[in-house]
């Protein structure tokens, strides 16, 4: 009778620890992991969404997610536009990162392909993105904001973002033109102004810089704020000729660099101060860059 009994409080004590033990797995396996079920759950954090753009020529932008934390995100968002703007050509871009790969963009609003693309892209990395070569069509320029976090190659027809700030969005655009044989192409003058930290260091300011040139308009202002109204770029389209762009004395800032670009290599500069002298030659690209940086 009393083994009965102590069998018995054996039975008891064993279900207790076993209801006791089975609480602490079922309302603990969040912690490691596990589901009610007891299946492992996902616990890797969650890509940022690729939105999608905003409606342009009667186009919607899509967006791609490129493998980023939500909170470790930069985007880099790329624009084609093409003149005459009645084109029905696709133009393809190619990038060497998976997440950007290959894609299409065009000016047709009556196509399925959009004008623009945005990527959410893991920050603190560098991205390439480069259009190839459409026949009937050269590059007029490429155009990014903020300009000072991209490095552009019009000869290789590619930009390359500069370790990608988080929560940056960095905008280019690409523009082309219809070549016509008997049309002289469209040319560019460009300037560009770029702005230096007293370290060195690029920044972004609303500080403005004025300058001056025996072009339409005579005088403008930039500055490297991409919030701003304040563009950082002056766009020319001359004849050739000769043509002279200074930028005026700001108290906050030294002239660090002048340089001027050509992209067909006809054009030739000369430089005094802060003063830009260039033999244009119709048709060329031409970009000079000022950069100042801060006293």
């Amino acid at each position: 009778m009393q083994n009965r009994n102590y069998d018995g409080i054996k039975v008891f004590l064993l279900a207790v620890i076993a209801v006791f033990v089975g609480y602490f797995v079922f309302f603990n396996a969040g912690d490691r992991g596990l589901g009610q079920s007891g299946k492992v759950i996902n616990t890797t954090p969650k890509e940022a969404p690729g939105g999608a753009l905003g409606t342009s020529g009667g186009q919607s932008g899509t967006g791609t997610s490129g493998g980023c934390v939500i909170d470790a995100c930069g985007t880099i968002k790329i624009i084609k536009t093409v003149n005459p703007n009645s084109s029905t050509s696709a133009f393809n871009f190619t990038s060497p990162t998976p997440y950007i790969g290959s894609f299409y963009l065009d000016v047709d609003s009556m196509t399925t392909i959009p004008n623009q693309k945005s990527f959410s892209l893991a920050a603190g990395a560098s991205y390439s993105i480069s259009e190839t070569a459409q026949s009937g069509y050269s590059l007029n320029s490429i155009t990014c904001i903020p300009a000072s976090a991209v490095t552009v190659s019009l000869p290789m027809r590619k930009v390359t973002v500069n370790n990608l700030a988080t929560g940056a969005t960095i905008t280019c655009t690409f523009d082309n033109v219809a070549t016509i044989t008997g049309v002289p192409p469209i040319g560019e003058l460009n300037v560009v102004k770029n702005t230096l930290s007293s370290t060195g260091a690029v920044t972004h300011t609303t500080d403005p810089f004025t300058f001056s040139a025996n072009l339409v308009p005579a005088t403008f202002t930039l500055d490297t704020d991409n919030t701003s109204a304040t563009p950082n770029t002056e766009i020319y389209h001359p004849a050739t000729g000769t043509y002279t762009i200074t930028e005026s004395s700001n108290s906050s800032y030294g002239l660090s660099g002048l340089q001027c670009i050509s992209l067909s290599g006809g054009s030739t500069f000369s430089y005094s101060g802060s003063t830009a002298t260039v033999h244009y030659v119709s048709g060329d690209h031409v970009t000079c860059t000022y950069t100042n940086r801060h006293n």
